[in-house]
């Protein structure tokens, strides 16, 4: 599926960069053009960094530049973390029902619930519904849960939370 494609593509940009790298020491070596910088780091933001630090070692090049020594490695950690969220995030499942389950707990089925998807994006959606039916609802981590208290209800289409004071 998605995973699989991901990695290829990171396979495959990695060995661009790695290849880059080795061509770029030859071309130092030969006084001929170089491959600029900041092809190395696209690349690398592209999913290449694996074969940008690994071209790097192995050609010797750039070893003395902070930004390639400390930049790389400083990216690929970000990456990772970021593959590992995303790669996790797919296994979780269950979540928000057993969430909504300890709240029904505590709230009546009925409790307003509003979602906001990709607030502030171009397909910005958002919807009303209930504690009760907040199982089915299309959640996923562009999402914003909120949930109202014993005093909210819906009033026009909003969701409306007294405050004690009158309007």
């Amino acid at each position: 599926g998605m995973t699989k494609l991901i990695l290829y593509w990171c396979l495959a940009v990695s060995l661009v960069d790695f290849c880059l790298m080795g061509m770029d020491k030859y071309k130092a070596k030969k006084d001929l053009r170089r491959v600029p910088e900041k092809r190395f780091f696209l690349l690398a933001l592209l999913g290449g960094t694996p074969g940008a630090i690994l071209g790097m070692w192995t050609f010797r090049h750039k070893t003395r530049h902070w930004y390639f020594r400390w930049g790389l490695p400083v990216l690929l950690t970000l990456q990772l973390a970021l593959w590992f969220g995303w790669a996790k995030s797919k296994k979780r499942t269950g979540y928000v029902e057993q969430a909504a389950d300890i709240l029904m707990k505590y709230r009546r089925a009925e409790t307003p619930v509003g979602i906001v998807r990709n607030a502030g994006r171009k397909d910005e959606a958002a919807c009303i519904t209930t504690l009760a039916e907040l199982k089915d609802a299309q959640i996923d981590m562009f999402s914003v849960v909120i949930i109202g208290n014993s005093q909210t209800y819906v009033k026009n289409a909003r969701i409306i939370t007294p405050r004690g004071y009158s309007l």
